[in-house]
């Protein structure tokens, strides 16, 4: 494909294809280790589109936070998951549990491909909120998820990835909450059946809590 680089914007270019013509930046710069980088993004409708976003990416280079320009295509599924692997030796093993379902179940399923860069309220809502609520899923579990997102966003935040958390005030519909309920006399037989089968201390435990 060739490129054919603007003469008033020297880091902006064009090119063609099949649908028409489009626009796009090419920047080189020196991250915080002096190592050389290049950041490129294509797409943009007209040249002054893709200038402002250059100028924006240019700004942060400037503001020396090179970070948010190198990991500006990292994905939320690509950040979870080193999150969680870096930390599952110092969360308890039903936390990483917890953080395995929320995001292998829900997640990645819906919003996993999304660029942690760019995922805001609107994308957040409409990709995974809303279509768990469609799904008839209680509030708790909602909550559970969105809570487990709010971590990875704020570490975000913490590793200079993001400069905010765009979902820090998104609510959550009231969709109900699972009722409480007694066994009945075949779940408690069959729930006493299998406790026989556990530890002595677990036993204990249990058999006072039916007291």
């Amino acid at each position: 494909m060739k490129l054919k680089y603007s003469k008033k914007h020297p880091r902006v270019f064009s090119y063609k294809l099949k649908s028409g013509t489009l626009w796009g930046y090419r920047i080189t710069y020196y991250d915080s280790f002096h190592k050389r980088r290049e950041s490129q993004k294509r797409g943009f409708k007209t040249e002054m589109d893709a200038y402002r976003a250059s100028l924006t990416e240019e700004s942060q280079i400037a503001e020396n936070e090179t970070d948010l320009v190198k990991n500006k295509n990292v994905t939320v599924k690509q950040f979870a998951t080193a999150y969680i692997k870096s930390h599952e030796n110092l969360l308890k093993s039903s936390t990483v549990r917890s953080y395995h379902t929320a995001f292998n179940q829900h997640i990645f399923k819906l919003i996993g491909n999304e660029k942690l860069t760019s995922l805001n309220k609107t994308t957040y809502m409409s990709k995974l909120i809303n279509p768990m609520v469609e799904q008839g899923y209680l509030r708790n579990t909602i909550l559970n998820v969105h809570h487990r997102m709010m971590t990875i966003m704020n570490e975000a935040v913490d590793d200079g990835i993001l400069k905010r958390n765009k979902l820090s005030h998104v609510k959550i519909p009231d969709t109900g909450k699972q009722e409480k309920r007694i066994m009945t006399k075949k779940e408690l037989k069959q729930f006493n059946t299998q406790l026989e089968k556990e530890p002595i201390l677990t036993q204990v435990i249990m058999y006072t809590l039916q007291q």
